[in-house]
């Protein structure tokens, strides 16, 4: 065992190469094994956090994966993604997945849903910072006549700004944050990557 998650009477057991265990600990002095999920292509299984049907799973050299638990005996992969080296610890918070990632250190990942949705067909947007590395002023290009709304992260995943950019004044200043690097989102209905700069102020 190397990690745990309990939601009600469900305990969910990250067992290495074992992969996924899910006990029914209703009874604390008689546990009961009710399911045994192998890990994805066999990596170790090494963080787990359940958050209502999902769980967040750092699967080692397979990545960051979602899986749908609603039915803890037959779980479903919704998502994934495939990170450098090893993904271990991983806590979800606030629309962010923070990941425990051995090549990198730590990865902030921005999240915006599992699965596949039917949406209407809208305008192709776009989301650019210039430059990515700069002295404390950063443009904002998007195609959106509407304010927009900008989140700043540092490494650590934590909002250190929002700020409304307006169509006449897209300039995001940093020129108060200290030299480092942080990810920019853009908040919005349409899905845009995270950005990452550096501001040497």
């Amino acid at each position: 065992m190397i990690d745990l998650w309990v939601v009600d009477t469900i305990a969910y057991v990250a067992e290495s190469f074992d992969g996924l265990g899910v006990i029914n600990v209703r009874d604390p002095d008689n546990p009961r094994r009710i399911a045994q999920h192998p890990s994805v292509q066999g990596a170790q299984l090494i963080g787990v956090q359940v958050i209502g049907n999902l769980a967040f799973i750092g699967n080692g050299y397979a990545g960051l994966r979602i899986w749908d638990v609603s039915d803890p005996i037959n779980v479903k992969e919704v998502g994934y993604y495939v990170t450098d080296g090893i993904a271990g610890s991983v806590c979800y918070n606030n629309g962010i997945i923070h990941l425990a990632n051995d090549a990198n250190g730590y990865r902030a990942l921005e999240y915006y849903g599992a699965g596949i949705e039917e949406r209407e067909k809208r305008e192709e947007v776009f989301f650019e910072c210039l430059p990515l590395i700069g002295r404390g002023k950063f443009e904002i290009r998007a195609n959106n006549d509407k304010g927009l709304f900008i989140r700043v992260y540092d490494t650590q995943g934590k909002l250190v700004k929002r700020e409304r950019l307006s169509e006449g004044n897209r300039i995001l200043s940093l020129s108060e944050k200290p030299i480092g690097i942080y990810f920019l989102v853009l908040e919005s209905r349409e899905k845009f990557p995270m950005k990452k700069i550096v501001n040497l102020k």
